[in-house]
């Protein structure tokens, strides 16, 4: 027992010595990580340093401009975030890596980019390197940053940076590493020179740590003179020798960890002592035995047995301690089984989730990502864990989107939901836009544990969108394409859609109806909501035609069709308004033709019945003339047979006057003659009338065709009009329809008789000029008046069909459209017109002398 009792008192005294140097081992291992990590993130400043000057919008249109003055103010005033990332070295490159401004410091007499740089002058991409090269016989050691300089609107690139801060007698740089490693001193040694040094560092310490950087080996623990050290080495780029950082610490630290050792040995070595007179005593007699049966109950449970016995003794608190422990072991197998059922449950949700999802540090690093996220870009977990989220596949295409996620997990960190619309580049290179968002996770004392990433994949999604407001606008552009009014109503009647020739009718915008009632944006249509509850109700279309709504200047005509929407998803209905006035007028004008028609052959036949009659009354006349006249022999023999002579029957006439009615019968006769000739010319088929025609005795007749119209329907009396007649002499006869022509000059001739009767001024000084003369192979026809005249927009509108400023029922409006048609048409002439308001109106006709080419000249005889 004595034995024993020494060897643990040996073994306990090496124990706390090997602990306290394991200890003081990794304390200075976790230290140099931190300094690891502290050099890795100066590096990652310096190059996002960088990236922060190259993408200043100013900074590149100077380097476009190749301004040196506005590139050196504009690296002197961008900001430092930290001192240990200044720019002692800097170098602007041109696009093909020449240099193009050397912004270095000047200490360290730099005039060209070192021969370990130039690799860096056309980097792939944003990178940084610890680099080492040698100036005037001296090594100097820098982290050194390059990134590209890209035009932000044509990513065209213009440039590089390169630059860093040198780490030689940097202060600032080893002071960091000094407060983040928590350590007295630190000394940056490179091929056995000391490179830096803290400022609490004298010439023994130095030496110390000189000798240790030759002698120890890398992460050994190093106690001697009083200091504890230690060095990690670090890779220096072109530099067979690495960088060596030695960290040292006060040795009464170690004093006092060993003195505190001491203390616990002795406290070991009483209970040591303790141990082995309680074990002479206890475990002879009342423990050995309980004890074996708990060690042989333990051993079960390790072996795996699902639920052992255990065999309880004589003493109740080691039964007690037993059933407690297999109590407490079988509810770690039970709460480890359902540990490990809902981790299962949890992977197959999360892998099998169809939306990416991933799990963050704080600072952004990848911890898990599911299977779904992984697939996307055709990478495995074990590639992307550990990285950044912003350095890993999924923003590995746009350096931009890259930038926005950094900073989405920087608001997260700070324990802000973000969201934002990406786009990600999928394994088959494809571009799929995802709806992002990170969601941080706090803990009970509102502290941010982790962060959880998640995406959907909206490309379909939007792609659909997108194809609906096509369908819409190709909607709408349709109903705007057409003519009629076109008004879309909800289930509510309240108005949806609205084209633009609702628009135009109403004056209203389809931005300012939506959501109105048809009562308040169409007024003038009062039946309309009647026959949409019809057409709703009955799920029947329902249409009125010939909807008259009056306006200031004419009646106008509209069919009404509302057409009902009776589907399941959609209701409601359209209406449909077409204007059908020109349509009436027609059919109207198309009535009052085949009237016309109707009344020209009963006046045709009306003359050729009144003509026979009236030609017997005039010769009866002229016989009775004859019979009564002087100049016969016969007549003389006859009265003498009847006891009387020719004078003094010749008397007798001339006092009562019969030879004056004789000649006002036949003069009258005659008359009638002229007009019922008038009347058959008008009437006659064009069919057979191509041939020559004198055009002044047509404007003859057709002035006195107006005259008797104006009288009958009218009251104008014609003759109070002074008529000017011009006609040219020698103007020989044109081929032309008499029938068609004559109707022309009517309607010009009444046309100019109304304008007079309109004219307040030239009412009772009426003029129509008619000219008549030749133009080498035309001959010209003004008519010519100084009634009431038209404005500008009338002249542009009076050839148009059924277009009249006349009331309703005083003109269909075709008059001046039927003589356009005739002239041009039937005549292959041209009709224009010229007017001033108040002053009249000249019509001007032009009618080839050789007729139409294309319409044949027809002789019918007679």
């Amino acid at each position: 027992m004595g034995l024993l009792s020494v060897g643990l008192l040996v073994w306990s005294y090496h124990t706390s010595h090997m602990a306290l140097e394991q200890q003081m081992l990794s304390t200075f291992k976790q230290r140099h990580v931190i300094v690891r990590d502290g050099l890795h993130a100066c590096m990652r400043e310096v190059t996002l340093h960088l990236d922060e000057i190259g993408r200043d919008r100013t900074f590149q249109q100077a380097l476009q401009e190749r301004d040196e003055n506005t590139l050196l103010a504009l690296i002197e005033a961008f900001p430092h975030k930290n001192a240990e990332s200044a720019l002692d070295l800097l170098f602007v490159l041109k696009e093909d890596g020449a240099i193009f401004l050397n912004a270095t410091s000047p200490l360290f007499g730099l005039e060209d980019l070192p021969g370990g740089l130039k690799d860096l002058s056309t980097p792939a991409q944003n990178a940084s390197v610890l680099e080492a090269f040698h100036v005037q016989g001296k090594t100097l050691l820098a982290c050194v940053g390059s990134v590209k300089i890209k035009d932000k609107k044509t990513g065209r690139v213009l440039g590089a940076l390169v630059g860093g801060p040198v780490l030689n007698s940097n202060f600032g740089f080893v002071e960091m590493i000094r407060d983040k490693a928590q350590v007295m001193d630190v000394v940056l040694l490179h091929g056995g020179e000391m490179v830096a040094f803290s400022s609490t560092v004298d010439s023994g310490v130095t030496r110390t740590l000189s000798n240790m950087g030759t002698t120890s080996a890398p992460l050994e623990l190093h106690v001697a003179d009083g200091i504890v050290a230690s060095y990690q080495e670090l890779k220096v780029k072109d530099s067979d020798l690495p960088l060596k950082v030695c960290l040292s610490d006060d040795g009464i630290i170690w004093d006092r960890l060993a003195q505190a050792f001491l203390g616990k040995l002795a406290v070991m070595i009483i209970a040591c002592t303790l141990v082995i007179l309680l074990n002479i005593f206890i475990f002879r007699r009342i423990i050995f035995k309980p004890v074996n049966a708990m060690m042989e109950y333990f051993q079960s449970i390790s072996s795996g047995r699902e639920d052992p016995d255990f065999r309880e003794g004589g003493i109740e608190e080691f039964n007690i301690i037993g059933r407690a422990a297999g109590d407490m072991v079988r509810s770690l197998r039970i709460a480890d089984k359902n540990l490990v059922a809902s981790e299962r449950k949890f992977h197959a949700l999360f892998d099998n989730s169809f939306q990416f999802m991933g799990l963050l540090d704080r600072e952004g690093r990848l911890l898990e990502s599911n299977q779904a996220s992984l697939d996307a870009v055709g990478c495995r977990l074990e590639d992307v864990q550990g990285k950044f989220f912003w350095e890993t596949p999924w923003w590995r295409h746009d350096s931009y989107q890259a930038q926005l996620a950094r900073e989405c997990v920087i608001k997260a960190g700070e324990g802000k939901f973000t969201r934002m619309d990406a786009t990600i580049l999928n394994s088959q290179d494809q571009v799929r836009y995802i709806d992002f968002s990170i969601k941080p996770i706090f803990t009970k004392d509102g502290q941010v544990s982790v962060l959880i990433p998640e995406g959907r994949d909206i490309t379909e999604i939007r792609d659909a969108q997108q194809a609906m407001r096509n369908l819409r606008l190709l909607l709408q552009n349709i109903l705007d394409s057409m003519p009629s009014i076109v008004v879309g109503l909800d289930a509510h009647k309240n108005i949806t859609h609205w084209n633009r020739q609702a628009e135009y009718h109403s004056g209203i915008s389809a931005e300012k109806v939506k959501g109105r009632s048809l009562g308040e944006t169409l007024p003038e249509f009062p039946l309309l909501s009647d026959s949409v509850n019809n057409a709703l109700e009955t799920g029947i279309i329902v249409k009125n035609e010939r909807v008259v709504v009056l306006t200031e200047s004419k009646a106008r005509y509209f069919d009404c069709t509302v057409f009902p929407l009776t589907a399941s998803e959609i209701y409601g209905a359209v209406v449909r308004l077409d204007e059908v006035t020109d349509r009436v007028n027609l059919e109207q004008s198309i009535v009052n033709t085949e009237k016309m028609a109707s009344l020209g052959g009963l006046a045709a036949g009306m003359a050729h019945e009144i003509n026979n009659p009236l030609a017997g009354m005039i010769q009866n006349a002229q016989v009775i003339s004859n019979r009564l006249s002087t100049k016969l022999p016969q007549n003389h023999a006859a009265a003498e047979a009847c006891g009387t002579s020719m004078e003094a029957i010749q008397q007798y006439m001339d006092k009562r006057g019969v030879l004056r009615m004789f000649a006002s019968l036949m003069k009258s006769g005659g008359q009638a003659a002229r007009i019922i000739d008038n009347i058959l010319m008008f009437a006659r088929d064009k069919a057979s009338i191509y041939k020559p025609h004198d055009l002044s005795d047509l404007m003859d007749r057709s002035i006195k065709l107006a005259a008797a119209d104006f009288r009958v329907k009218t009251h104008i009396d014609l003759k109070k009009v002074k008529i000017f007649r011009d006609f040219a002499e020698g103007c020989t006869p044109v081929p032309c329809d008499p029938g068609g022509m004559q109707l022309v000059f009517l309607n010009l001739i009444k046309n100019a008789a109304q304008a007079i009767a309109d004219s307040p001024t030239a009412r009772t000084s009426g003029v129509i000029r008619l000219k008549l003369a030749k133009e080498t192979d035309m001959v010209r026809i003004e008519i010519e008046d100084n009634g009431i005249g038209m404005t500008e927009e009338l002249q542009k509108r009076v050839f148009e069909p059924f277009f009249t400023t006349r009331p309703t029922g005083r003109g269909t409006g075709l008059g001046l459209s039927v003589s356009f048609f005739v002239v041009t048409e039937d005549h292959g002439g041209d009709l224009t017109l010229a007017s001033q308001p108040g002053k009249g109106t000249v019509i001007t006709m032009r009618l080839p002398l050789a007729g139409k080419a294309a319409l044949p000249i027809v002789d019918a005889g007679g």
